[in-house]
């Protein structure tokens, strides 16, 4: 792991890194305001605009638990961007369990861009998994241009062109 800060600290296995910190570690780079590694535990707490880089994935945070060795932890006050599928979202907290999978606590989930959000899940509890192509929503709501259009306790769906039988998101187009 690399890291650069305005000002750093160590005290016996904590490192305190503060100002402008960027750290990469192989195809990852995270940025913060401040950042705490534990180095008996290969533990990162990450505060403070907290930007979270790699392929195919941003997540950018107000803080961060963060595992060195094997990059799983959790992210508060969260949103996210997957650059394959181009699924996005937000939460109260994201949970890195494995490499392939985020879950959401109460957040939201898309496929439309910023600019045209057309639907969107709100829920207590999202499962995206990118290996299976499919996610999850407990205690979900879809709305429709803001507007609810109804209520499920549970829904899976599918966030790239994988497809099951089922409930499958409306895709638009335009030719000649």
């Amino acid at each position: 792991m690399r890291a650069a800060a305005g000002s750093s600290s160590i005290d016996d296995d904590i490192i305190t890194l503060s100002d402008k910190v960027s750290l990469s570690q192989g195809n990852r780079n995270i940025s913060a305001d401040q950042a705490t590694l534990d180095r008996s535990t290969d533990e990162m707490l990450s505060q403070g605009n907290v930007e979270v880089r790699e392929p195919n994935l941003l997540i950018r945070a107000d803080s961060a638990t963060i595992n060195t060795e094997t990059n799983l932890g959790h992210f508060d006050n969260a949103l996210f961007l997957h650059h394959e599928s181009g699924s996005r979202g937000t939460a109260q907290r994201i949970v890195r369990a494995n490499d392939t999978s985020l879950d959401l606590e109460q957040g939201s989930f898309t496929q439309c861009t910023p600019d045209d959000e057309t639907w969107i899940i709100n829920a207590s509890n999202i499962h995206l998994d990118n290996e299976e192509g499919w996610g999850s929503a407990k205690n979900a709501s879809l709305r429709i241009a803001d507007v609810p259009v109804f209520y499920v306790p549970y829904i899976t769906f599918p966030i790239d062109d994988r497809r099951k039988s089922g409930f499958l998101f409306p895709t638009l187009a335009s030719g000649n």
